[in-house]
Order: C-alpha cells, then structure tokens, then sequence
C-alpha cells in the first residue's frame, strides 16, 4: 500500500546557502519567498514592503 508518498524536496539557496525542506507542491513558492528575503541577495528594492 501506498498511500502516502513522501514528496518533500530540498534546495539549497546558492547566495546563502540556506537549505529548505518543503513538499513539491509548495516548493515553487518557498524559493520564490526565500529570493525576496535572502540576505546575501542584493535586492531590487531597498525594502519589500507588503
């Protein structure tokens, strides 16, 4: 049987070196979240405001 399947993945940031475990699904997201707050990536705007 199998019915859970492990679908989590890791990435490394290649700025800082930050390693996130996150399920497939929500992966797309976590590095996109990751890019706007990276502290070794020099951002586009001084302040990401919400």
């Amino acid at each position: 049987m199998m019915d859970e399947v492990d679908t989590t993945t890791r990435w490394r940031c290649p700025e800082c070196g930050e390693v996130l475990e996150e399920d497939y699904a929500q992966m797309t997201v976590r590095i996109k979240l990751h890019e706007l707050r990276c502290p070794k990536r020099a951002p586009s705007k001084k302040e990401v405001s919400r």
